[in-house]
């Protein structure tokens, strides 16, 4: 036999095996594409209104020894897809005590509380003029304020029912109130709120040093993200 033709023909089995083994081939595939997704952030949104649904502003209110006031609010995660859970709190913030409408006094029992010692001995009135008594008020350091607050609430009308407020922060003057920092309200839902109920009151051993002063402050309420 001729050695060449022997030697081609072996040559050729070898390629043909080698391409059965599958060494130089991919096997089949396909595939296909979702085209056009999209993602997007939630929101986490503090809704804050009056238990009847309106808006904050609070209109201003006087207190004599003896009397109190009150203030409610809904504070209320807005209701949105995928809103995650939120913690709510409240602070006093940017407390402001006032002497009257500006320095001075406005009675003379005002100015003989705020400096005791001057004063005539015949007539009892008070020997420094009205104008002396400084432009910082005394009512933070009397005025009393309660924060209580409810379990979460599907709306604000649930706030007129005092019988929800089950949770008390403590009473406190608004000074120490203030000073105190924030506390915690509860944690909250998409959708859901807590009533808050602020009793503001001047209470009878009220001193005359805080005839005619004025004090002016923020309650500021956050809602922040619980990240379990």
């Amino acid at each position: 036999m001729n050695k060449k033709i022997v030697k081609g023909g072996l040559a050729g089995i070898a390629v043909v095996a080698l391409a059965a083994g599958g060494g130089t081939f991919a096997s089949w595939s396909d595939f296909d594409v979702a085209k056009d997704n999209q993602a997007g952030a939630g929101i986490l949104k503090l809704d804050v209104s009056t238990r009847d649904g309106a808006g904050v502003n609070i209109a201003p209110f006087k207190l004599a020894p003896g009397q109190n006031k009150y203030q409610e609010f809904f504070l209320a995660s807005a209701n949105s897809e995928n809103v995650p859970v939120g913690a709510l709190s409240a602070t006093i913030n940017n407390l402001r005590d006032v002497e009257d409408n500006g320095p001075g006094c406005t009675t003379n029992s005002e100015a003989v509380a705020e400096k005791p010692g001057e004063v005539d001995s015949t007539t009892g009135l008070p020997t420094n003029p009205l104008n002396s008594c400084g432009m910082t008020g005394e009512l933070s350091s009397q005025m009393r304020a309660q924060i209580l607050y409810s379990d979460p609430m599907p709306g604000a009308s649930y706030c007129q029912n005092t019988g929800i407020y089950s949770h008390n922060i403590g009473t406190k003057t608004l000074a120490q109130q203030a000073a105190a920092g924030t506390s915690t309200l509860g944690e909250v839902k998409a959708g859901e709120g807590i009533c808050v109920r602020v009793e503001m009151s001047l209470p009878k051993e009220a001193t005359n040093a805080v005839q005619g002063d004025q004090v002016a402050f923020d309650y500021r309420f956050d809602l922040t993200q619980v990240v379990n």
